[in-house]
């Protein structure tokens, strides 16, 4: 399972990374095009240039290339920060404030602004040390970590696998493609649980929550589980493996909100062993 520390990424495992996906002939290939946009198909040839000498257009292509770079830097740390939070939001979700150490820390403020990075010419060998390329790579290691661990839906899921080969047409998958689903569940369930036990409670705490969300959409406690359901997704969000206790609390929100509502006197059990 990958984690979802981004603390466990050092620059040395993301130069790895980046070179695994030859990102490096990619950017150069985009440098030198913008070269030819900006000096035209005689880019090569420093004499065609009016350049004295192969040095001097060495020089000039430095430039070119570490002006592109910043901007481009620039461009794709605000595409990200802006796909992430949203201006019109003044609230972080729970899932937004995920990236709040990779997105809003005081290099991406600095990039945002247009700060010129001093140690920008080793972009040009080394691009895995391009910031907006580190930020990338961080979320991208934090999304798969996120959506590679195990959650509370995970009853809801399996239920999902075992009636889509002949459930609802709009939703149906062949008998191949849940066999792979179902592979995966495994898989992660191995990874995450070295003993029954543990696995066990795990596996009840998630059928409460699928008890708990199914129980927030129909009937005249609808309102009450809804509060359940709300407190466990947003534990879900953060990244936090569903425990009985967090059920526990979920279901005892519930009850308190059914006694408040509750005019007759009578008290309502939302979860009981009897």
């Amino acid at each position: 399972m990958v984690t979802t520390s981004v603390d466990a990424y050092t620059v040395a495992a993301l130069k790895e990374w980046f070179e695994d996906k030859d990102i490096a002939t990619g950017l150069q290939l985009s440098l030198n095009k913008n070269r030819l946009t900006s000096l035209g198909s005689s880019f090569t040839d420093f004499k065609k240039l009016g350049f004295k000498d192969e040095d001097a257009l060495v020089k000039a292509h430095k430039s070119i290339d570490l002006k592109y770079l910043r901007q481009l830097n620039r461009m794709v740390a605000r595409l990200v920060h802006d796909a992430v939070f949203e201006p019109s939001n003044k609230v972080d979700t729970p899932a937004q404030s995920k990236f709040n150490g990779i997105l809003r820390n005081s290099e991406v403020s600095q990039i945002l602004r247009g700060a010129v990075d001093d140690d920008d010419e080793e972009w040009l060998t080394q691009p895995c040390k391009i910031p907006a390329l580190q930020i990338w790579a961080k979320m991208y290691h934090k999304y798969e970590g996120t959506t590679d661990m195990l959650t509370g839906t995970m009853m809801e899921e399996l239920a999902t696998i075992i009636t889509c080969v002949t459930g609802d047409a709009r939703h149906r998958r062949t008998i191949y493609e849940a066999d792979q689903d179902f592979e995966r569940f495994g898989k992660t369930l191995i990874a995450n649980f070295k003993d029954t036990a543990t696995l066990w409670e795990f596996l009840r705490a998630s059928l409460r929550q699928c008890h708990i969300h199914k129980l927030s959409k129909v009937g005249k406690d609808k309102d009450a589980w809804a509060k359940a359901d709300e407190y466990l997704t947003n534990l879900m969000d953060s990244d936090t493996v569903l425990t009985l206790e967090n059920t526990d609390e979920a279901i005892k929100r519930a009850q308190n909100y059914m006694q408040r509502q509750d005019n007759d006197g009578e008290k309502h059990v939302a979860f009981s062993s009897f």
